[in-house]
């Protein structure tokens, strides 16, 4: 799971986007201004906000994860994404990459609805990051930031959906989930009909997995590190 004490009263990769939105005259945005105002409450709280809230989209994200990781090479890739990395210079910026490689950082995503899925898929087989960066500005941000602390020029993005064959499969391994919480959060995946759920059949158009490299763009690499300084400085004032 993930270290919640590192990245309570930080900026997190996953959330690193809303910084990148931009407002008017040079200002950061009211999107920006919020996450700098919630980093700033998590300080003085000592906890996170979204502590206790979950969702079906996200539970079905990280209980289908290690999945994926395991269809990945482990050869190229070591799965981590329990552990939290803070940048070496800027302590208040923080991320958990899923995926590190000795050139590379990578994400698994596993959209909860086909049209994610089918877009983002779709993304990967272009595999234009300009596309990625226009339609998911969250995932591409996202990869950017944990480039950056790791220290890599490379990011990979995997995103998965099961096949309709997966899900029997799928449901008997919720309960051999180690994270007791995470078991529990997931129960209702073992439960719900197929049609509930999404899927993709199989020998169809979509393969359930489906993964593109892109370069780190150095422009957008230095952007991101001085609107991080920024917001640090404004989360001071």
């Amino acid at each position: 799971m993930l270290n919640q004490d590192l990245r309570t009263g930080r900026f997190t990769s996953s959330q690193i986007w809303r910084l990148m939105t931009k407002g008017r005259g040079g200002k950061p945005s009211k999107i920006a201004s919020t996450y700098i105002n919630d980093v700033r409450t998590e300080k003085l709280l000592g906890r996170p906000l979204n502590a206790n809230q979950s969702s079906r989209p996200t539970s079905w994200g990280k209980a289908l994860e290690p999945r994926v990781a395991g269809m990945i090479d482990n050869l190229i890739w070591k799965y981590q994404s329990d552990e939290t990395i803070v940048h070496s210079e800027i302590d208040e910026w923080c991320g958990t990459p899923d995926l590190v490689s000795v050139e590379a950082v990578g994400d698994i995503k596993c959209p909860y609805t086909l049209k994610a899925f089918a877009e983002l898929a779709g993304i990967c087989s272009l595999k234009f990051a300009g596309d990625l960066k226009e339609q998911y500005p969250e995932y591409y941000w996202q990869l950017v930031s944990n480039a950056v602390l790791t220290g890599k020029h490379k990011a990979d993005l995997f995103v998965y959906c099961p096949y309709h064959s997966e899900l029997e499969e799928i449901a008997a391994g919720i309960s051999q989930i180690d994270d007791y919480d995470l078991q529990t959060e997931s129960q209702w995946i073992a439960f719900s009909s197929d049609e509930k759920l999404p899927w993709i059949p199989d020998n169809g158009h979509f393969q359930n997995l489906n993964h593109f490299q892109f370069e780190i763009d150095k422009e957008d690499e230095q952007q991101l590190i001085d609107t991080v300084k920024f917001a640090v400085k404004k989360l001071k004032d």
